[in-house]
């Protein structure tokens, strides 16, 4: 799910948490990618795609 920016060598691309933040795509789920996404690490877009859809199945206390 997430590569740290040294070791990202496929053809795949990978993003900021600040890039992917400010996207359209994702624009629903800021304030849960803010708080979710490390800063340092770079994310690919399948991967955060499955960390929401993991979220979002959770459990609601």
């Amino acid at each position: 799910m997430t590569v740290k920016k040294k070791e990202l060598k496929t053809k795949e691309l990978a993003f900021t948490k600040e890039q992917i933040v400010n996207s359209r795509k994702f624009r629903r789920f800021q304030d849960l990618l803010k708080g979710n996404l490390n800063d340092e690490t770079l994310y690919r877009i399948s991967g955060v795609e499955a960390m929401i859809e993991e979220i979002m199945k959770g459990e609601v206390k």
